[in-house]
C-alpha cells in the first residue's frame, strides 16, 4: 500500500506533556498506536503508519514541539524500509488446568537452527495504489477493527458514514482489500486469562551474526506469544505481550547477546489504537497525502500551536 511503520519513543518528564503528545496522536492523521511507557524511556512509544518517504515530515513535526519545550525529546527507531515479523499466542503451549504456560524459553534460545533470512515480499510496495479509493480504505478500517464481522453488518455500518454498496459490489471491494491489502490475520487472547499482561518493547545492537541467530529462531521455532520482530543490520526492535515469568527469562538472555540493550515496559492496558482514517487518499491522484499543511501545520493547528 506504500507505507511503513515509523517507531518513536517520545520523552515526557509529567502528566501534562504526556496529555500534549496523546493529543498529539489523536490529531495526526497517520497515528498507527500510542502507549505510555517506562524504564529506559519515561513518556510515550508511538507508532506512525505513514506513506513511505515522509519519516522526516514526522520528525520535523516533533522537532517543533520539542523547541517549544512541550516535550523533552525524542527517539526515533531507526528500521526504515523494514519487514516486520509477527508472532501471535499458540493455546496448543497454555495448560487450561494449571493456568500456566508450557514452553522452554531456555531450550528456544539454545537449541541448534540453520541461519535462515525471510523471504521478500512478492509484491512492490506501493502497488495496489493504483486500484486504491477511500471506500477500500473505509471497508479496511472496519476489518481492523473486527475481521469476524459480517459482510452486511459492515455495509450498514459504511453507509452511516457515507459509503454506500450493493452486496454485490462490496463482495468485489472486500475480495480486493483482503487479496492485497491484508498479510496475515491474528487472534487476540484476554490478557488476564492468560496471563499475558506483562508488555514490553526491548531495543538495541548486537553482533550481525547474533542478530541473524535471533531471525532465524523467529522464522523456525514456534514462539507462542504475541510479538513484533525486526532487525536493520546491527540492530534489534522486538515488542512483546507474554507472562512475567517469561519476560524475565527472555531479558536475561538478551542481556548475554545484545552489546546495547534498551527495555521499556508498556502500558498496553491504557494503549491507544488507530484505524485507518479514509480520507488521507487522493482518489484523484490515486496517492497518499504528504503535503506539509496535511502532515504537520493541520496538526499543529488542531493541537492551537500555530
Amino acid at each position: 500500500m506504500g507505507k511503513e511503520n515509523i517507531d518513536l519513543l517520545i520523552e515526557a518528564d509529567n502528566e501534562k506533556k504526556l496529555q500534549f503528545v496523546e493529543k498529539l496522536c489523536y490529531e495526526h492523521p497517520y497515528t498507527h498506536y500510542q502507549a505510555r511507557c517506562f524504564g529506559d524511556t519515561n513518556g510515550l512509544l508511538v507508532q506512525f503508519c505513514a506513506p513511505i518517504g515522509t519519516r522526516n515530515s514526522i520528525i520535523e513535526l516533533f522537532n517543533i514541539v520539542k523547541e517549544k519545550k512541550l516535550i523533552d525529546g525524542f527517539n526515533v527507531l531507526s528500521f526504515e524500509g523494514v519487514e516486520s515479523i509477527y508472532t501471535a499466542p499458540n493455546a496448543d503451549f497454555w495448560n487450561p488446568i494449571t493456568h500456566q504456560w508450557q514452553f522452554d524459553l531456555e531450550e528456544w534460545f539454545t537449541c541448534n537452527v540453520k541461519n535462515k533470512e525471510k523471504s521478500l515480499p512478492i509484491t512492490k510496495a506501493g502497488s495496489a495504489k493504483k486500484w486504491l479509493t477511500q471506500s477500500h480504505i473505509a471497508i479496511l478500517k472496519h476489518l481492523v477493527k473486527d475481521a469476524r464481522r459480517k459482510n452486511t453488518d459492515i455495509i450498514v455500518d459504511l453507509k452511516k458514514e457515507g459509503y454506500k454498496f450493493t452486496p454485490q459490489t462490496f463482495s468485489r471491494y472486500i475480495k480486493k482489500v483482503k487479496d492485497e491489502c491484508i498479510s496475515n490475520y491474528k487472534v487476540n487472547l484476554a490478557p488476564t486469562i492468560f496471563d499475558l499482561y506483562s508488555t514490553a518493547l526491548i531495543w538495541g545492537s548486537a553482533k550481525r551474526t547474533t542478530i541473524q541467530d535471533l531471525e532465524s529462531r523467529i522464522l523456525q521455532l514456534t514462539f507462542p506469544f504475541s510479538s513484533t520482530f525486526k532487525i536493520n543490520n546491527n540492530n534489534l526492535f522486538w515488542y512483546l505481550h507474554l507472562p512475567p515469568s517469561h519476560l524475565s527469562n527472555v531479558l536475561s538472555h538478551l542481556r548475554e547477546k545484545l552489546t546495547d540493550m534498551h527495555f521499556n515496559y508498556i502500558d498496553f492496558n491504557r494503549a491507544t489504537s488507530f484505524l485507518p482514517w479514509p480520507l488521507t487518499f487522493d482518489n484523484e491522484k490515486h496517492d497518499w497525502r504528504t503535503d506539509t499543511e496535511f502532515m504537520i501545520d493541520s496538526v499543529l493547528k488542531g493541537l492551537k500551536i500555530r
